[in-house]
């Protein structure tokens, strides 16, 4: 007797709301940075309790210790300091969590 596999295909995902506060951008101004660089970061709406934890540096290369030193800003606007940086390639930020803000 054959065996009978029940395929099932997976609901869609929950569309995102809009409503929730989300991340427009992050961008640098320099292409080209030595041992610090800032992030502007842009949210859709106002936030509050926006802290580093909120953040992971993403590196290539051989690009490490980088921290968060500090964030600044209010309302939608917010500028992201990461400090003690070495080594070479490219560094990121990716917000990942959303839960306190």
């Amino acid at each position: 007797m054959p065996t009978i596999y029940t395929v099932t295909t997976p609901l869609p995902a929950t569309p995102f709301s809009t409503a929730f506060p989300h991340v427009l951008s992050i961008t640098t101004g320099s292409g080209s940075v030595t041992i610090s660089a800032s992030f502007a970061v842009t949210f859709n709406q106002p936030i509050i309790g926006l802290d580093a934890a909120d953040f992971n540096i993403v590196t290539t290369g051989s690009v490490a210790n980088g921290t968060i030193s500090s964030i600044t800003g209010s309302g939608d606007t917010y500028t992201v300091n990461v400090t003690g940086i070495t080594g070479t390639g490219t560094i990121g930020l990716d917000l990942v969590g959303l839960p306190s803000i």
